[in-house]
């Protein structure tokens, strides 16, 4: 199991629940969680996939105008609003095979899932008090912008008997050992395909109570049933650690997200325990043993508050 989620405006319980306090102007909000069952065969591995992605990246001034009104506040400043939407539930399967190269390994790993609910799509304008306008494309199997619903409950409004999407991505990792240093990488997502054969679509010009200063230059949209594809962005994570004095670096790279961390660790009776401390203002801790790990990292003990949160868990059975 691995949750990733990264929230700059508010914390990520706030983000999923509503923008209630702490607000600060932010550009992205991302959560990547994967939970997998496996099983490995000498080099050949075969597992069961289920993953949650939210991929959101936003301009500052969306952010401010969304918050203003989540609180109900009264501000008359104009913004400019952008963005941008990745997200989806899957499950699936994967195989993975790992391919020795002298001291290093290199380990594909192909991955094919299907999407029940799904979001994707863009929207860019500007806003003043109660009043926006907004450039529209949006592809979802349930509409959670303008709410509108795809089983035909609105009478004359837009219904869409909307399928499951196909998805397709490949993970590499490489590993090995460059002199007293161990090495590892991973890219996720490096190539990865979306396929939805039928989609519900709506594109066009949105008013929200806007009057002459606030409007389309074009007013006016569609909605539809259509078939796309789309891939999502890849995710870079790398690990040094110095074998004999447990000094480690890590790195992680995510669109508009960069992480470093320095730390270091230890062998014990009951495994290998580390810190760490990252650039995003987490302190995190992790124990590594025979028979799995668990680490954690998080910016505020009280999870419930934290922006930035990782949590790894895994269990591992010999047969």
């Amino acid at each position: 199991m691995q949750v990733l989620a990264f929230s700059e405006p508010v914390s990520v319980s706030d983000m999923a629940s509503g923008w209630d306090n702490g607000f600060r102007p932010g550009r992205y909000a991302y959560a990547d969680a994967r939970y997998e069952l496996a099983t490995r065969y000498q080099a050949v591995t075969v597992g069961y996939l289920r993953r949650e992605l939210f991929d959101f990246t936003f301009s500052r001034g969306t952010s401010e105008y969304y918050y203003q009104l989540e609180t109900g506040t009264d501000n008359d400043e104009p913004y400019q609003l952008q963005l941008d939407a990745d997200a989806f539930s899957a499950r699936g399967f994967y195989l993975a095979y790992e391919i020795p190269v002298a001291d290093w390994s290199i380990s594909p790993k192909i991955s094919v899932f299907r999407m029940d609910h799904y979001q994707f799509g863009s929207l860019s304008g500007q806003a003043q008090g109660d009043e926006a306008t907004v450039a529209l494309s949006y592809y979802f199997d349930q509409d959670e912008i303008l709410d509108f619903p795809t089983d035909g409950s609105l009478g004359e409004g837009f219904s869409a008997d909307v399928e499951p999407g196909t998805g397709y991505s490949v993970d590499l990792s490489l590993g090995g050992q460059y002199l007293s240093y161990s090495v590892s990488a991973e890219v996720r997502d490096l190539w990865s395909y979306l396929s939805f054969p039928v989609a519900a679509r709506t594109t066009g010009c949105v008013n929200i109570a806007a009057d002459e200063n606030v409007s389309c230059p074009s007013s006016g949209g569609r909605s539809e049933e259509i078939d796309f594809s789309v891939s999502i962005k890849p995710t870079v994570s790398f690990l040094v650690q110095r074998q004999d004095k447990g000094l480690r670096v890590e790195g992680f790279l995510h669109d508009r997200i960069r992480r470093a961390a320095i730390g270091y660790g230890a062998d014990t009776p009951y495994g290998n325990m580390w810190g760490a401390a990252y650039t995003t203002r987490q302190l995190g801790v992790g124990w590594q043993g025979r028979f799995g790990q668990i680490s954690l990292a998080t910016d505020d003990y009280r999870l419930s508050k934290a922006r930035d949160v990782e949590l790894n868990a895994s269990l591992v059975l010999n047969w």
